[in-house]
């Protein structure tokens, strides 16, 4: 009984954030002081029980790394470039991957009983990598970005291939027999989409071409909540007689309506991939 309490309490949490982060009445409390210490608060609490609840055996150096985000909020302490930010936090979630993945194979080799994938740290530094690179569903791309996901196929076959190898010399070592035909999978799956989202993603932020803004009329706005996707706030815009779908925050698509014009921003792109983009 105990533990159904705890799945119906820990659905009811999530619903009741999912329509706190969603729901366009509540803006005012998104936008308020308190609500961003309690972000702060609840990511701190979440990443210290994660180091120290034994169950997880949360290794040293993954505890050193993940404790640097209880410093998170000094951040907003300093004035830092938006691209800057975005970077560490990329940086910081693709450190705690690769520690989980290196702490893993050193007890492999040391051939440790009972070693144990640290799961939670590596959901952690997920987290912490789509964020950013999530920002790349607020450009509207005007050259053609066939050849990034065309160079991302072919790292992930030499990546998938890598992964066979590990898994006909370890075969021995996989519990589960289905994990033979799985690993090789999902890591062409991760790699693919990992190099092609940091591709587009260093596009933006190492870009060091001169700005153009244009001003130009909202004609349509959409919230796209595809299944299995992250949320995106669409507005459709009229440029050079052509309709273009830029992405913006949550904050400010609530603050507009169709017929409103605003200033959007051309960027050449540092790989040559030009984009337009809303960043008020």
């Amino acid at each position: 009984m105990k533990h159904i309490g705890k799945i119906v309490l820990l659905i009811g949490a999530l619903v009741g954030y999912l329509y706190l982060t969603n729901s366009p009445n509540l803006q005012f409390i998104r936008d308020s002081y308190w609500y961003i210490v309690a972000y702060y608060i609840l990511v701190d609490g979440i990443v210290l029980y994660v180091m120290f609840k034994p169950a997880f055996k949360t290794s040293l150096p993954s505890k050193i790394i993940l404790g640097l985000l209880v410093l998170l909020p000094l951040y907003r302490l300093f004035e830092i470039n938006p691209k800057i930010s975005l970077l560490l936090i990329y940086f910081h979630g693709l450190a705690i991957i690769l520690t989980t993945i290196i702490v893993y194979y050193i007890k492999h080799i040391n051939n440790e009983p009972k070693r144990q994938f640290e799961t939670y740290p590596l959901i952690i530094g997920l987290i912490l990598f789509i964020l950013p690179v999530s920002t790349v569903n607020r450009f509207e791309y005007l050259g053609n970005t066939n050849f990034v996901w065309l160079y991302s196929a072919i790292i992930g076959v030499l990546f998938t291939l890598i992964a066979i190898i590990l898994v006909i010399k370890y075969k021995d070592d996989i519990q589960e027999h289905e994990n033979i035909y799985f690993i090789p999978l999902l890591t062409m799956m991760a790699s693919v989409i990992f190099f092609g989202l940091s591709a587009l993603f260093f596009n933006y932020v190492i870009d060091d071409s001169s700005p153009s803004d244009i001003l130009v009329e909202i004609i349509d706005m959409d919230i796209d909540t595809g299944y299995r996707s992250l949320t995106t706030y669409d507005l459709t815009i009229a440029y050079n007689n052509e309709e273009y779908v830029i992405g913006t925050s949550q904050s400010m698509y609530y603050q507009l309506e169709i017929g409103d014009e605003i200033t959007i921003t051309y960027y050449e792109g540092a790989f040559g991939i030009e984009y337009l983009i809303y960043e008020p």
